[in-house]
């Protein structure tokens, strides 16, 4: 006597017997979501969610304390406080010593050259240039709020 199988089960939990297969039409397929298009459709979003974020012109910044622009521009690498966001940018802990309102200016407008030229830099990871849109008086509360955030940091100030 000839034992009886169980029938084979698609996902949906049917029986696949009896059945043949059947091409799923173009129009029909979804399409396959790796990592890295899940990274990219990621990276898109929050472009575009940067860039609607309302200061898209230097009137905008010129409104805005050090502390907004800081919270709009640094904080998704820094953190609020200037302690570094899982490993992206760099903590402010230990860092007043290098620093002067001039040499920050400085460093914001071309942080690549300026590090070129600035040993203590020499590991750092890479710091995009500030928005040009952040001119004049607004550059200068940013710079100032983030020399605060340094000197908050600093084991004797605390």
């Amino acid at each position: 006597m000839r034992e009886r199988r169980a029938p084979r089960l698609n996902r949906g939990g049917r029986s696949l017997s009896g059945l043949r297969p059947r091409p799923i039409p173009s129009s029909v397929s979804r399409p396959h979501w790796t990592p890295i298009t899940r990274l990219g459709a990621l990276t898109l979003t929050l472009v575009g969610g940067l860039a609607s974020s309302g200061c898209d012109n230097a009137s905008a910044y010129e409104q805005l304390s050090g502390a907004q622009i800081y919270e709009r521009l640094c904080t998704q690498c820094h953190g609020p406080e200037g302690r570094a966001l899982h490993g992206r940018g760099g903590s402010y802990l230990g860092k007043r010593k290098y620093w002067t309102r001039a040499t920050l200016l400085e460093y914001l407008e071309d942080p690549q050259a300026y590090k070129r030229k600035a040993p203590h830099l020499s590991s750092a990871k890479y710091m995009p240039p500030l928005s040009p849109y952040v001119q004049g008086e607004a550059r200068a509360r940013l710079v100032d709020h983030v020399l605060g955030l340094m000197d908050a940091l600093e084991p004797s100030k605390r």
